[in-house]
Order: C-alpha cells, then sequence, then structure tokens
C-alpha cells in the first residue's frame, strides 16, 4: 500500500504460499509384548507402538501393518489402524511390525518394531467324576492312561468338536451287594470332563494303581498342557471295594447238593462223605470222592488244600480216611492270629471191602543150596486184597 502527500492511495497484491515439505520423524518402540485374551487374539494400535514421534508442524495420524501374517487375515499386510494377532503367532515370534506417521501436509515416515506375542493363561481342565466300582466291575487297567477311554468317563477337547457325554457304570454287585439294590442296569454317574484353552491344548493321563487282592484306589492324574508349556491338572478317584468278601459260616455241615443252585449263603459246598466198594486206591482220590466248590471275586484269592488221615483197623470198613479239608482266603486276615482267614473241614471217605482175598500159590521151586535131601522153599502165597498185609491171617 502507497499513500503520497495528497492523501492518494494506491495498492497492489502478492500472494505467498507457505509449503510444509519436511516427512515427520517416526520414532517405535524398539520391543513391544502383546499377551492373547481368552479367545487367542489381541489387536495391536498404531499409536500403542509410537514413541515418540514429531514433526516440525503436525501430525495427523499413525498406521500399522504387519510384514506377514500367520492369522489368516490379510488385512494385516495393509496399513490401517491396528492389526491382529493370534496364536499361530507365538512360534513365530518375533513379529515384525511397520509404523507410519502422517503429517497434515500428506508427509510420512516409516520406523519397524518387534513384537512378541505371549500366552499368559494355563489351560482350564475338569475331570470326569470320582467313581466307586465292585470287584468284579471288568475293566482293563491298560487302557485308563488313554483321555478318551470310556470306562470310567473322557475328557474332551471342545476345540476339537469333541463332545461330553454322559458316564454309566453298569456294575450289578455293587448295586446288589452294597447298596442293597435290585439290579437296575445301567446308572448315570456324572459327565465326561473336558479341557480348553484360548489356544490349543493336549491332555495326558498318568494312571496310578494303588490296589491290594484288587481291593483300593486307582488314580487318574489328567493334564493339560498348551503350547506355551502352560499346565492345568485335575484328578480322578476311582475307588474299588469288596462288599461280599468271601466267607465261610458253616464247617461242620455234612454233604450238601453240590447242583447248580446253591444251597447255602457261604461261598462253599463242602464235598459229601463217601462209602466205595473195592481196592482201587485211585479211587479215593479228590476227582472221585470230590472237591470243595466255592465262589470268589478279583478280591479274593482262595487256594484249597488236604490232608489224609488213614485208620486201617476200623469196624465195617476195610479202612477209612479223613480227610481234613483246608481254605485259605490269602487276602483276609484273622483278627485274632493275624494270619490269612483260613475254614477246616473233614471229609470221611470209608472203603468196604466185599470181595475175597485173591490167592495165588507160590511155586515152590528148587533150593540150589540143598545139600543131599534137606533144604528149604517158600510155601507162602501171594494175596491181593484191601486189607494190608500186616493184617491178613495166613495158614497152610
Amino acid at each position: 500500500t502507497i499513500t503520497d502527500d495528497c492523501g492518494h492511495v494506491s495498492m497492489c497484491y502478492q500472494r505467498l504460499v507457505v509449503k510444509d515439505d519436511e516427512a515427520p520423524t517416526a520414532i517405535c518402540e524398539g520391543f513391544t509384548v502383546i499377551t492373547l485374551d481368552n479367545y487367542g487374539h489381541a489387536d495391536l494400535f498404531a499409536t500403542s507402538i509410537d514413541d515418540g514421534s514429531w514433526d516440525n508442524c503436525e501430525i495427523d495420524r499413525f498406521e500399522i501393518k504387519r510384514d506377514s501374517s500367520h492369522c489368516d487375515n490379510p488385512e494385516d499386510l495393509s496399513f490401517r489402524e491396528y492389526v491382529e494377532f493370534c496364536c499361530a503367532d507365538i512360534s513365530n515370534n518375533p513379529i515384525e511390525v511397520q509404523l507410519r506417521v502422517w503429517d497434515y501436509s500428506g508427509n510420512s515416515n516409516i520406523c519397524w518394531v518387534n513384537v512378541v506375542v505371549e500366552d499368559k493363561l494355563a489351560p482350564v481342565i475338569v475331570c470326569p467324576p470320582h467313581i466307586t466300582v465292585s470287584c468284579d466291575y471288568k475293566f482293563d487297567l491298560s487302557d485308563l492312561d488313554d483321555r478318551l477311554d470310556p470306562t470310567f468317563g473322557r475328557v474332551v477337547l471342545p476345540q476339537r468338536g469333541e463332545v461330553r457325554e454322559g458316564v454309566y457304570i453298569d456294575d450289578q454287585d455293587y448295586q446288589e451287594d452294597c447298596l442293597g439294590w435290585q439290579y437296575q442296569g445301567p446308572q448315570h454317574v456324572g459327565q465326561d470332563g473336558y479341557a480348553v484353552d484360548n489356544c490349543n491344548v493336549n491332555v495326558s493321563v498318568t494312571v496310578i494303581p494303588d490296589l491290594t487282592c484288587g481291593k483300593g484306589t486307582i488314580t487318574r492324574i489328567f493334564t493339560a498342557t498348551d503350547d506355551n508349556n502352560r499346565f492345568a491338572q485335575c484328578i480322578q478317584f476311582i475307588t474299588i471295594v469288596d462288599c461280599d468278601p468271601f466267607e465261610i459260616v458253616e464247617t461242620d455241615s455234612r454233604c450238601r447238593d453240590r447242583g447248580g443252585i446253591w444251597t447255602t449263603s457261604d461261598d462253599v459246598e463242602w464235598p459229601c462223605d463217601v462209602t466205595m466198594n473195592g481196592c482201587s486206591g485211585a479211587q479215593t482220590n479228590p476227582d472221585y470222592t470230590g472237591r470243595p466248590e466255592y465262589v470268589d471275586d478279583k478280591c479274593s484269592l482262595v487256594a484249597d488244600t488236604f490232608i489224609d488221615e488213614v485208620f486201617t483197623v476200623v469196624d465195617s470198613a476195610c479202612f477209612k480216611i479223613l480227610r481234613h479239608w483246608s481254605i485259605i482266603d490269602w487276602c483276609q486276615e484273622d483278627p485274632n492270629t493275624g494270619l490269612p482267614l483260613r475254614w477246616d473241614y473233614t471229609q470221611v471217605i470209608k472203603v468196604i471191602d466185599n470181595d475175597a482175598p485173591i490167592v495165588t500159590p507160590a511155586d515152590p521151586g528148587c533150593d540150589d543150596n540143598a545139600t543131599g535131601c534137606a533144604g528149604y522153599t517158600n510155601l507162602k502165597p501171594e494175596v491181593q486184597d484191601c486189607t494190608p498185609e500186616s493184617h491178613l491171617v495166613f495158614w497152610w
């Protein structure tokens, strides 16, 4: 603007353009750790890795992108407000990302940062229910280290599409002997266990049997471990009981019917007393005269033995055997002696001789040592009979 002495004014105009051609200074954090959430996911915003970026004028915005993606998300490979991380990144640590800084003049600059992805959450595991069964419940101990063995319940992994189901125990002896029920078929005792994690999880099973004579406890320890070696455990107890131990009440009763139907509440049927004719010693063998018949279970260790007491001078019989039977359950202890529980029974076996002795005359032969007309010869006959030779009377 120009003004002369007469007050006349004249003006002209000039346009000035102020331009910012200088890019911002991008400053990234050198190292960043991010933790996955309950769903195995994490978002990292661009502003979170800025460590004091500046501009000679003013910063407009921040953008971030990954150099590579393991999470099947192509959007992470383009600049945007945030990027995503997942469980697959843990095995590929560190993950390189780029930060781009813009000013209002459209200038930009880039810096890089390494991101370490962590999973700090341990798995969660729930066991199948504790279970009690009888000694005669059938199962294979070697199968119990399989998490998917259904005998006493499984531990499923829902993340793999496995579904929890009910646990059923079909134990007639437990229902009748322990609970006093009439048999009601398989019983529902609970649900399968499960294990979950925000990332991948595997389950192992440790089986610790503590059994004596089939009774006791089996401990199953389930361990869920994720890919970061964090783990959780739970324990299932399987208790095996004997509600109907081997038992003999009567040890002096006589012969009972050894048919298909038990005639006593005892777990044994003693052999009958036997009277037989003839002298065949084989006929006094227990295969002919009978043995104790008994029923035991997996919680018993029952054995029988006998000792014969032979009487050769007996009224109305050739000879008599008192067969002293003993039955021992090595799994039960006599409270009075501390020894295995034992029951004794005596079976009477009589052998009657209705046959006359069989006499075979002796063959006199010649006396090789004879002198002149004098010598000796054996005239005693050979006799076969049930009666021992010492009790036979010979004359001739």
